[in-house]
């Protein structure tokens, strides 16, 4: 069953940790079985600040406000299992709940 974008829960920001970004929700199958997933984009502090090295993905996933990355997500068969760390803190992380 494919998973899709229920919508966009709202920024998130953690005062103890260098970044912030948006939390989302994506859901599959029909009532009443319908499986919610939520989902953490974020992005570093260092990637908002300068434009220039950041990764494309990086700078996608700040123009939508992470659905660029919600979108590449969903085509996975299990968002649960996954963590993707930033490489060299220039990408999006992902967190998974």
């Amino acid at each position: 069953m494919l998973w899709s974008i229920r919508g966009q829960i709202g920024p998130e920001a953690d005062p103890d940790k260098d970044g912030s970004g948006w939390l989302w929700e994506i859901e599959r199958g029909e009532q009443p079985n319908v499986e919610v997933r939520r989902i953490l984009v974020t992005v570093t502090g260092q990637a908002f600040d300068f434009e220039s090295g950041r990764a494309d993905d990086t700078s996608e996933a700040i123009r939508t406000e992470g659905r660029s990355e919600i979108e590449r997500v969903i085509q996975w068969g299990n968002p649960r299992d996954f963590a993707r760390n930033s490489r060299a803190n220039r990408e999006p992380h992902l967190q998974g709940f």
